[in-house]
């Protein structure tokens, strides 16, 4: 019989795989017994099989003492099937607690979620996300914008390990803001500022254009603008803006 600290490689009834069973954090982890290079299901057919699960629970073993030297969390076979929607969930969960979420926040969760909800949140790197920024700065988006997104993201990640979902998160840079506004786009405080001086008709027009582009609806509604800029209110008010 094996110890508590030795795990065990064992049959679970129904199952035509070999399972491992293991202590970590004072816990026991259950789990099938994968292939360790290949990591395909190892089937309880044939003794090679057993002694390849005997091999995968000394990998998990060695990552749980690893943890306990210094090295790398331990990611559990929870960790591992945690998605980045469930983040996400839980971060649009605890805004509106909060009463903090609203549509500009919701826009930017959909965004990262069309980008990265599929991920395993244990793969999102440093890494990824650095090439991420990278390529939404060729792509135009000012250091703000970006900003709005991958923050986003490292919070649901901070949430995640507050509520133990996750032991560890990537790091996150945060883009400096200093002399990156753009030119030729609007802020929320005046857009908001602009939207009395609009006529009626314009005006939820604007407001979904403004939500759905993050700030980038000049250039939408050129030729509506155009016609309201002949009215006294509307010069009066893009003079104050300026």
């Amino acid at each position: 019989m094996s110890t508590r600290g030795q795990g065990r490689v064992f049959q679970q009834k129904g199952s035509p795989y070999w399972y491992v069973a293991y202590y970590a954090h004072g816990q026991e982890k259950r789990e099938p017994a994968c292939h360790v290079r290949t990591g395909k299901k190892l089937e309880a057919a044939t003794e090679r099989n057993r002694h390849e699960a005997e091999r995968f629970l000394k990998h998990r073993l060695g990552e749980i003492a690893a943890e306990q030297h210094g090295g790398r969390a331990f990611i559990g076979p929870e960790q591992a099937r945690v998605k980045v929607d469930t983040l996400l969930d839980g971060v649009e969960r605890d805004l509106k607690r909060r009463d903090k979420w609203d549509a500009k926040i919701e826009s930017v969760v959909k965004i990262v979620r069309e980008r990265f909800g599929t991920w395993r949140a244990v793969d999102i790197t440093s890494e990824i996300v650095g090439k991420y920024i990278d390529a939404l700065r060729e792509e135009g988006y000012s250091n703000a914008t970006i900003n709005r997104r991958t923050q986003i993201l490292a919070q649901a990640f901070k949430l995640s390990i507050r509520n133990k979902q996750l032991s560890e998160a990537p790091y996150i840079a945060k883009l400096s803001e200093v002399g990156n506004a753009r030119q030729g786009f609007f802020e929320t405080a005046d857009f908001e500022a602009v939207i009395p001086h609009l006529p009626e008709y314009l005006r939820d027009f604007s407001r979904f254009g403004f939500l759905t582009y993050s700030g980038s609806w000049p250039w939408l509604f050129t030729s509506q603008l155009a016609d309201c800029m002949v009215d006294q209110r509307w010069r009066a008010c893009r003079r104050s803006l300026l």
